[in-house]
């Protein structure tokens, strides 16, 4: 590009890694950059940490950060597709991604990729990495897991130290680097595939699994931060315990390679290429005295009684829900006096119509405990989808549980031949019911706003 006019711009003593990331971003806007290349740690630096737009926003309105933006290289580690994706999102539409991959001594030799390059929707983008394609005249094979890169013209396969793998549809998918293999317990493993799947926890936005020699017993570490930038993460709520975590991995990462001791992180340590720099990770901290969690234990719970915040928020949602059921059904005859009069019903269908009144004041419980607590819950386990959309889906299936109570012993008390108050009931209860369903299953039917979650549209 600079053979063609281009310039090339460096901003004097500005650098993401000195904790200056606003620096370069002043630098691109005023010199109107349409050109960045770096590494992914600092793309997210500049991106997706920066000036948000309104929660809100259509990704067509409202400020985006680097709008002279048309093209980014990023390169240096591994990217994974969420990363890509939330990248996209914050910038505005139409601006180009590659992820580049290659080493310092094979110029012109490597791969790159772009989310326009996969076939098919992905269920996991937290779990891959994928390195693309060939670059023009560049062959790419793997040899017993390791990446070997040939440069354009042919010669001698390059071994790059880093383990792929080729997918069915061509592109090369990043599987981790030969020096990281960690040894434990007689045998050996690659972290990647490990700490991608910590990946996919609500709440972690990056991950590393080391080996520590902790009391004369080596043992599996993992250290977990938040997303960068992420408008669902709560900056108050803490990561998640060592037993939550474990309890995610189970079915997915054989037990020995399961990390017993958690450390979180603010942010993950760098170097100053940008990669992650394992040699850098803190020892851990936990008591002599911590026990190993119980692998798979769906109630475990860890050495100071906490277990996973999320399953704690959904067992105080139970409780709630017991309590407000409760309430609603002794408060029955109260708000409604001679709605639930059963005297005049004959068995056994008395006892039905009592099932009836249980189930909507349960309903009812239910509603209000997802009210008051399921929008965090939606919050973490949506990330990706607009904050508005979230809302609306929560607020409808709140009132989606709720409405039966005060509906069905309103209409009990109606006379047939009263039609103000049976319009009324019915513009009240029927038509909201009708349009909090037609919003849930929207949300369920449409595709997420994310470009790996659509069909190829080159």
């Amino acid at each position: 590009m600079l053979c063609t006019g281009g310039a090339l711009v460096l901003p004097p003593d500005a650098s993401w890694r000195t904790g200056h990331p606003h620096q370069i971003r002043t630098a691109v806007e005023a010199q109107k950059v349409t050109v960045l290349h770096t590494d992914p740690a600092g793309i997210a630096a500049l991106v997706v940490d920066g000036p948000r737009p309104a929660i809100a926003a259509d990704r067509r309105t409202g400020p985006r950060p680097l709008r002279s933006l048309r093209l980014a290289t990023v390169t240096g580690d591994r990217l994974h597709l969420d990363e890509l994706d939330a990248l996209h999102t914050r910038l505005r539409p139409g601006v180009r991604i590659l992820d580049v991959y290659g080493l310092t001594e094979t110029a012109g030799a490597g791969t790159c990729f772009e989310l326009t390059h996969l076939p098919a929707p992905v269920a996991e983008p937290e779990r891959l990495s994928l390195l693309g394609t060939p670059f023009a005249g560049c062959q790419v094979h793997v040899r017993n897991g390791e990446i070997h890169l040939t440069p354009p013209g042919g010669g001698d396969a390059i071994p790059t130290g880093d383990l792929g793998v080729l997918r069915p549809d061509g592109l090369l998918e990043y599987a981790g680097r030969l020096r990281d293999r960690i040894s434990v317990r007689g045998g050996s493993f690659d972290p990647h595939s490990v700490e991608t799947a910590i990946r996919t926890h609500p709440g972690v936005g990056g991950a590393l699994v080391a080996a520590v020699d902790k009391d004369g017993e080596q043992r599996l570490v993992a250290y977990v931060s938040p997303p960068p930038g992420d408008p669902a993460w709560d900056a108050s709520a803490p990561l998640p315990e060592i037993h939550g975590l474990r309890n995610h991995l189970a079915g997915t990462v054989p037990k020995e390679e399961s990390p017993t001791i958690l450390v979180r992180l603010r942010a993950l340590p760098r170097g100053r290429g940008g990669q992650e720099d394992r040699s850098a990770l803190p020892l851990p901290t936990q008591p002599v005295s911590e026990r190993p969690a119980v692998y798979g234990s769906k109630f475990a719970r860890s050495a100071t009684g906490t277990g996973d915040p999320e399953a704690g928020r959904v067992v105080a949602a139970g409780c709630l829900t017991v309590v407000l059921s409760f309430l609603a059904f002794a408060l029955t005859d109260v708000v409604w006096p001679g709605s639930t009069d059963l005297s005049a019903v004959p068995g056994p269908w008395a006892a039905l119509f009592f099932l009836l009144y249980l189930a909507e004041s349960l309903s009812f419980g239910a509603g209000l405990a997802f009210l008051f607590t399921g929008y965090r819950l939606m919050a973490r386990r949506e990330r990706g989808r607009p904050a508005g959309r979230i809302r609306a889906v929560h607020l409808a299936a709140s009132y989606l549980l709720l409405a039966w109570w005060p509906q069905d012993n309103a209409y009990r008390l109606a006379a047939k031949q009263d039609w103000p108050l049976q319009a009324l009931l019915v513009y009240a209860f029927n038509i909201p019911l009708m349009i909090a369903g037609l919003i849930v299953a929207v949300h369920l039917a449409r595709t997420p706003d994310s470009p790996f979650d659509y069909e190829d549209r080159t």
